[in-house]
């Protein structure tokens, strides 16, 4: 019986002893600890917002409103002397985002400048006053293209020309249209504070 009773003990202390071994190896180690303790969760960044925001149908319903400023989200910046730039290969009527043209370091009543150059397809380029949304300016279309669009039957008219405003405010944003039919579009444009 004696005997029974120490098979008896020892196994339990072997189990028991198994048992914590299993626990520690479980339990991370203060080295395990540090290395977990300086991980830092992933910084996520969301991809940037594209640039087809306005489509055919809120344009539309922006012209009938009478204002086209219909997403303020503006991703480029330019200053005087700054330039912009875009391209666009989907077939049909396409709004560019909104850039912000920045004119603070110009004097009030002074001209501002913008070198406007369509390649490929027609462009409008539009300005409008960023506090309140009014149209400032607009090159109306130009460019060529054999087939309707925007501008009517057809369009030839200069690809390239001048934007001038008097700055009246400090901020201003550009709104570049276009409407593709087999070729891609393709843009650019200078500023100048004169």
């Amino acid at each position: 019986m004696k005997k029974n009773h120490t098979l008896l003990t020892l196994f339990g202390t072997i189990l028991l002893l198994m048992l914590l071994i299993n626990c520690n190896k479980s339990q991370p180690s203060s080295d395990q600890n540090a290395k977990t303790d300086d991980l830092t969760p992933l910084n996520f960044t969301p991809d940037p917002p594209t640039l087809e925001h306005n489509t055919a149908a809120e344009q539309a319903a922006a012209n009938q409103a009478g204002n086209r400023m219909i997403n303020p989200e503006n991703l480029r910046s330019i200053g005087c002397s700054g330039s912009l730039s875009g391209s666009w290969g989907v077939n049909g009527y396409h709004a560019y985002v909104k850039d912000t043209l920045n004119v603070t370091a110009a004097v009030t009543g002074h001209t501002i400048r913008l070198s406007l150059q369509s390649y490929d397809v027609p462009n409008r380029f539009t300005v409008y006053n960023a506090a309140t949304g009014a149209l400032v300016a607009t090159s109306g279309w130009m460019g060529f293209a054999n087939y309707s669009g925007p501008w009517g039957m057809s369009i030839n008219t200069p690809t390239s020309g001048t934007l001038n405003f008097t700055k009246s405010t400090n901020i201003y944003l550009l709104l570049v249209e276009t409407s593709v039919n087999g070729t891609s579009d393709a843009w650019n444009t200078t500023m100048s504070c004169l």
